[in-house]
């Protein structure tokens, strides 16, 4: 049993979605000028029509605005608190 939860555990540190969610948070996380055209992108793909969409192309943009969610909310925050 022990066996299977460490193979699992290495299983994500090789998965392709892994690396590139990795990828574009530390991307997004280390070049504050790579967010805006990021969500730029995700937000042109989620308003193309349903009928002109690629189902794939839907889930790829919720799936990086997910993996981004933690720094679009420290970006939300800091606004608050900054009074922007």
């Amino acid at each position: 049993m022990i066996y299977l939860v460490l193979t699992d555990i290495f299983e994500d540190f090789v998965s392709p979605v892994t690396a590139a969610a990795t990828l574009l948070h530390t991307a997004v996380s280390k070049r504050k000028q790579v967010l805006d055209p990021t969500m730029v992108f995700c937000v042109h793909v989620l308003n193309i029509p349903a009928e002109q969409r690629d189902p794939r192309q839907k889930d790829g943009a919720l799936h990086m605005i997910g993996t981004l969610a933690d720094v679009l909310l420290k970006v939300i925050n800091d606004s608050v608190n900054n009074g922007n």
